[in-house]
């Protein structure tokens, strides 16, 4: 009979103590139960672009065509830039981006900026660029080098980048 006892009260030590452990929310009683992590939201971005060789004289560059961004944000884990409308992201964690615009002329597009959380949450700025690119791009304006050589000594041509053409194809009788 005490065996019986004893194994009576067990499990009743056992029943007692399953059901505290079900009944417990694992925290404080202020948490969610289904494990899910709160939102972050960053806040506070500050977006800084310098455009090359911007002042009074070339407000919108020096001709190069350069600019670069640094952004900053709290509760930030990485930044996104966007260049134009039909760019691609670039993601960093350093908020530090360089670009260089080739289309010459003055070039006017957004400039998109993210700042993402740890949650992958984020906020974004739109900053307006207008940016000038100096030369044509080699279309035949001949703004562009392509080739040269110099004739300051005195003997014959270099044969490697010079020939001679002794036959008069067009028939001028040169």
């Amino acid at each position: 009979m005490k065996n019986n006892s004893l194994l009576f009260i067990l499990s009743i030590l056992f029943s007692l103590s399953a059901l505290t452990f079900s009944c417990s929310s694992g925290g404080d009683g202020g948490g969610d139960s289904g494990g899910s992590s709160q939102q972050i939201l960053p806040s506070n971005l500050d977006v800084n672009v310098t455009i090359q060789g911007q002042s009074d004289v070339d407000p919108f560059g020096d001709g190069s065509g350069q600019f670069s961004v640094t952004a900053t944000a709290t509760n930030t884990v990485r930044y996104g830039f966007k260049v134009g409308n039909s760019g691609t992201e670039t993601q960093n964690t350093t908020g530090l981006f360089s670009y260089t615009i080739t289309q010459p002329g003055i070039n006017q597009f957004p400039l998109y900026v993210y700042a993402y959380s740890e949650t992958d949450d984020r906020i974004s700025d739109i900053e307006p660029m207008k940016i000038f690119v100096s030369g044509n791009g080699g279309n035949g304006n001949n703004d562009v080098l392509v080739w040269f050589d110099e004739f300051n000594g005195t003997g014959p041509v270099d044969n490697s980048k010079w020939v001679y053409d002794t036959v008069d194809y067009i028939g001028n009788g040169w």
